[in-house]
């Protein structure tokens, strides 16, 4: 056995490999190719980062362990008909993408393939999942880059695939926006006035669909920074089409407004939501509204609908609109704050926002329908415990990772089956999916 773990004697593969060629037979659920190799008898999977199945390459092994190893492409040398020339010039740096050599057509099947594999390993539920498509390009109407100084030079962008080290963008083709230019702006800005100060982590761009303005927000290490005003107001005297220019602290909920308006509005379905830098939304407009409706529709106009995890309440304000009554749980109190004021703001009465942790939440009431939209890691143990034991007839789940879904679900099924389930592409181009998932009480779990 070598120092590694690797069993020497049983692999002929290793790192000092010049190369080896391969051939792919399956896409993992992060998007990399699961590879055997052709020129010998060795078993060992390879996985290889940008092949697609059925493709034969040259790859160099540049890691290996007990199971598996880990390679990266020398040359392809049986393309896939699938395969497409990324549109983005950064996309073999960039880890914003993962699938932009991917058909999109095929994305949609590789995407529900993962969902199903995740319920079938971690749940035992074997089930199809139908998936709803969206625009594969300029659908995002936020996204967060980093802001790197090197040298005198001011990096935006996302960071390096399986990297933390930053690139630079000149555009991004998922973001609404044009950004071309108010990237270079951005840029020459910081580089202009405080090359010599690290002070910035990083920006988000916030695309408002109604005006077609856009809103940026800074975060940064120290707020304190002089130049920041000036920065603003250089950006906001070039560009038309800055709505606001905000800045917070890394992981503060304080915002300081350095131009235009404090808050960003939409309209969501029939209402309008105020919103600030900070808050969570969908990012993707047109599938959270076909999402939103989908839900809508599977609920009665006598339904009592208990909401976790309400953000601002972009869903609860429409929910308001379709059932008898809705009460809406959301920990962080500016959202919550938020969520008052559009309720306010859209004449609603028959709904009620509560502020606290969803998962201590507890209550007598009785409600006919539960809704959860909860963060990657899904739910605790102690709110499944909790979700059992209310016995609400009609449990919607809202995921946007296959894996924790298909493990809280297993924890869900002595109580609650799937009348339901289906996925829409809320992130083309990236391996993430959202999965919405209608799950009745057993009738057994009445009693």
């Amino acid at each position: 056995m070598g120092k590694d773990g690797l069993d020497t004697k049983q692999s002929v593969l290793t790192v000092n490999d010049s190369s080896l060629k391969v051939r792919a037979i399956d896409l993992l659920n992060d998007g990399r190719a699961v590879c055997m190799s052709t020129e010998s008898k060795e078993s060992q999977k390879i996985f290889v980062k940008g092949l697609l199945i059925d493709e034969e390459a040259r790859v160099s092994i540049t890691k290996r362990s007990k199971k598996f190893l880990t390679a990266e492409i020398l040359s392809i040398e049986k393309i896939s008909e699938h395969r497409l020339k990324p549109p983005c010039p950064h996309y073999a740096l960039c880890g914003g993408c993962d699938l932009q050599h991917l058909a999109y057509s095929k994305q949609i099947i590789f995407k529900s393939k993962k969902i199903e594999s995740a319920l079938k390993k971690n749940a035992k539920t074997e089930v199809p999942i139908p998936i709803t498509p969206s625009k594969s390009t300029h659908y995002r109407n936020k996204i967060r880059l980093n802001i790197t100084i090197n040298g005198e030079k001011c990096l935006v962008g996302y960071l390096k695939k399986s990297s933390n080290e930053a690139i630079d963008i000149d555009d991004c083709l998922l973001f609404k926006g044009e950004i071309k230019s108010l990237l270079k702006t951005l840029k020459n800005a910081i580089e202009t006035q405080s090359i010599k100060k690290d002070v910035y982590k990083e920006i988000s761009l916030h695309y408002l669909e109604e005006t077609k303005k856009i809103h940026l927000h800074f975060f940064m290490k120290d707020l304190r920074y002089e130049n920041l005003k000036t920065i603003a107001n250089e950006i906001a005297s070039d560009h038309l089409e800055i709505s606001g220019i905000s800045a917070s602290l890394i992981h503060s909920k304080n915002i300081k407004t350095f131009y235009g308006e404090p808050l960003m509005k939409k309209n969501v379905l029939s209402n309008t939501v105020f919103y600030s830098p900070l808050s969570f939304l969908q990012t993707n407009d047109f599938i959270a509204e076909v999402l939103y409706q989908k839900i809508l529709n599977s609920l009665k106009k006598e339904d009592v609908v208990l909401e976790l995890y309400s953000g601002v309440g972009s869903l609860s304000l429409n929910l308001a609109k379709k059932v008898l009554f809705v009460e809406s749980v959301e920990i962080e109190s500016v959202s919550n704050d938020l969520a008052k004021i559009n309720q306010k703001e859209n004449k609603i009465k028959n709904l009620f926002f509560t502020q606290g942790d969803a998962e201590k939440y507890r209550t007598k009431k009785k409600f006919s329908a539960l809704i959860v939209d909860p963060p990657r890691r899904g739910l605790s143990k102690n709110l499944i415990e909790t979700i059992n034991s209310l016995k609400i007839e009609k449990f919607i789940y809202i995921s946007c990772d296959e894996n924790t879904f298909a493990r809280d679900f297993n924890a869900l099924k002595s109580h609650y089956h799937i009348e339901e389930i289906e996925a829409f592409d809320m992130f083309p181009m990236t391996k993430h999916v959202e999965l919405l998932a209608q799950l009745r009480l057993n009738e057994s779990s009445h009693f």
